[in-house]
């Protein structure tokens, strides 16, 4: 809760759990929160790969690399995640492309590749097996071998529409090293059950169905041919007895 004041001047700091601050409006006091970010190994990891690769460059880059990768920006026009769309610069570009190559283990590269389209057309579906206790995701086959990042909800309520599921989604990973979880689009069907239940502590197992009235849904991120995101594909998992 924030409450304005106007009786004495301008304060700052915080006491007996009330922090006072002011903005361009008026002097305010709100309750004192302590921020909650705890340490995870996948917040090390991230953080090292992101460091890594926004030291790269400017240690690892001509000023005529550098220039390329503007050039080439210029190509692109990225979401921004609310509806919107942006054209990236050659560093948002740069990162963009080698933090993909990195996640792929396709090698990062100071030269910006030839830009590519969407090709991963193919139909997608997501089931959960309550007898086999199976987290299966499965796609017709696809003529050219792509990758993808995947990301899944914990079980959320039926209702809630996809506008509010946004921060609910996490990319699977591998709680022993923390890399992502990376599928080959090749048309082969792959169970996920066991990175699930790593990610959400969630015991789909046999016999154990989501709880009535929840929904696990699916995110994948098709990653094309110049290391770029496609457009995410939603899809809620299909639960079968």
């Amino acid at each position: 809760m924030k409450v304005q004041y106007n009786d004495y001047a301008a304060a700052s700091g915080s006491r007996n759990g009330n922090t006072y601050s002011r903005n361009r409006v008026s002097n305010y006091i709100r309750n004192r929160t302590k921020p909650l970010n705890p340490f995870t190994l996948a917040k090390a990891w991230t953080k090292n790969v992101l460091a890594t690769i926004a030291g790269s460059w400017i240690s690892a880059l001509t000023d005529a690399e550098r220039t390329a990768w503007n050039d080439r920006a210029a190509e692109y026009i990225f979401s921004n995640g609310v509806n919107g769309t942006y054209v990236p610069t050659g560093f948002q570009l740069y990162q963009t492309e080698n933090i993909n190559a990195v996640l792929l283990s396709t090698g990062t590269s100071t030269t910006p590749p030839a830009k590519s389209g969407d090709t991963f057309k193919s139909a997608l579906s997501a089931v959960y097996d309550i007898s086999a206790g199976t987290l299966n995701i499965a796609w017709t086959s696809t003529t050219i071998t792509q990758k993808a990042k995947i990301f899944f909800t914990p079980p959320v309520s039926s209702g809630l529409g996809l506008g509010s599921l946004k921060n609910k989604f996490r990319m699977l990973r591998s709680q022993t090293t923390q890399v992502p979880v990376i599928l080959t689009l090749d048309g082969t069907p792959v169970s996920e059950t066991t990175a699930y239940n790593e990610q959400f502590g969630t015991a789909l197992a046999p016999t154990v169905s989501p709880p009535t009235g929840t929904t696990i849904w699916l995110k994948l991120v098709a990653v094309r041919l110049d290391n770029t995101d496609e457009v995410p594909v939603y899809i809620p998992v299909t639960v079968q007895a």
